[in-house]
């Protein structure tokens, strides 16, 4: 569907979406200027846009950047998200998600990507940032009071944290045992 203005898209959601509760008109304006963005990023980026069939390179290596961050190892039990396979656990996860899901998800990646040209700490791509600006960045959202901000950490630190702990080799690290939680069924083990 082409709209010849903008007004013309609006009206047309808000034929949709009339008789609707004004909190979920909201906020599905919001998921549609989400994905609509991070469309636009794509574009000018010369990147694939998000997909909900299969996630672009691009938009994994900025999962694997925030991945990386938010699950350094804190003791030398536990191994680094890379080599426990945290991404391929997190890319399982959101895969089972549903397709609208997978590609709002995706959006979000996409502006994280490019947030720090808004949010500092440097000039340039999300997945190009040291360590210590990736961090302050991650703060950052973490303790913004801008609810889309802090809605984009909470995600993104879910789906790492989903990834990185599901995985065995993190397991003996924290004391846990599959062993001594015999409630664990067999084919989950």
């Amino acid at each position: 569907m082409h709209f010849s203005t903008p007004g013309a898209f609006v009206r047309s959601m808000l034929r949709r979406l009339s008789g609707q509760a004004p909190e979920l008109v909201f906020a599905r304006l919001q998921t549609v200027g989400l994905v609509r963005s991070a469309r636009l990023l794509a574009q000018l980026a010369r990147e694939p846009a998000p997909n909900p069939a299969g996630m672009p390179p691009w938009l994994e290596e900025v999962l694997a950047r925030a991945l990386e961050r938010l699950c350094v190892p804190d003791h030398g039990d536990l191994p680094a998200p890379a080599e426990s396979g945290a991404l391929e656990a997190a890319l399982g996860f959101i895969s089972g998600m549903p397709p609208a899901t997978r590609e709002e998800f995706q959006a979000m990646l996409a502006l994280l990507e490019y947030s720090p040209y808004a949010f500092g700490p440097r000039r340039q791509r999300f997945s190009r940032l040291g360590d210590d600006d990736v961090d302050r960045l991650l703060v950052t959202l973490e303790s913004s009071s801008l609810l889309s901000a802090n809605a984009m950490f909470k995600a993104l630190k879910a789906a790492s944290m989903m990834g990185y702990w599901s995985r065995p080799g993190t397991w003996g690290g924290i004391g846990y045992s599959l062993d001594e939680n015999p409630g664990v069924p067999e084919d989950r083990r």
